[in-house]
């Protein structure tokens, strides 16, 4: 018997499959070689043996051009352009795939049409991600936890939450009336 969690999870899986299927079949029609998601598993293993692993969904090749593209059937969030950035970095640095000898390196995050326009990253936006990723690293990797910042916002998305994490925020704050406006 299948759960909601598990029906959603069936809905998302189809619905991400054929927009990459759609996607790729792009790419082919306008001359390029298309990588699929197993094929682009980027695996990066840093000097405190932490491994940093990612899957784009698309990588195109043509010539000395590859664009990394991620396929995305939510909305629009910050985080998805960062996503694709380290991918552009990893596959241009680090990996072992066809596109580390591109000299360009472009992303794209691509939503369903009623989810949000193309989001463009040309060549240069991977270049402050090495950056960002070790400063996060640094934190992932101390042995003292991260500052515990809790809130309503952050909380209700969390798996932690409802008895597990003992800082968790499980009820919005109330608003508090004044007079003034």
């Amino acid at each position: 018997m299948q759960g909601k969690q598990d029906i959603n999870l069936d809905a998302w899986t189809a619905e991400h499959t054929a927009m990459v299927r759609d996607v790729a079949a792009e790419f082919r029609a306008r001359g390029y070689t298309v990588y699929l998601e197993a094929q682009n598993t980027i695996r990066v293993r840093g000097h405190g043996g932490a491994v940093l692993v990612g899957k784009p969904d698309i990588v195109a090749v043509k010539g000395d051009t590859a664009i990394v593209v991620d396929c995305k059937t939510g909305n629009p969030r910050t985080s998805d352009s960062l996503q694709v950035r380290l991918y552009m970095y990893l596959l241009g640095e680090f990996s072992t795939h066809p596109a580390r000898g591109c000299r360009r390196i472009l992303g794209e995050v691509r939503y369903k049409p009623d989810r949000g326009e193309t989001l463009h990253l040309p060549h240069a936006a991977a270049a402050g991600v090495a950056g960002l990723m070790r400063r996060y690293m640094r934190v992932f990797l101390s042995p003292a936890p991260p500052l515990a910042t809790p809130s309503f916002q952050e909380c209700r998305f969390c798996e932690l939450a409802g008895g597990v994490c003992m800082d968790a925020v499980e009820e919005e704050p109330e608003a508090v009336a004044v007079v003034w406006f």
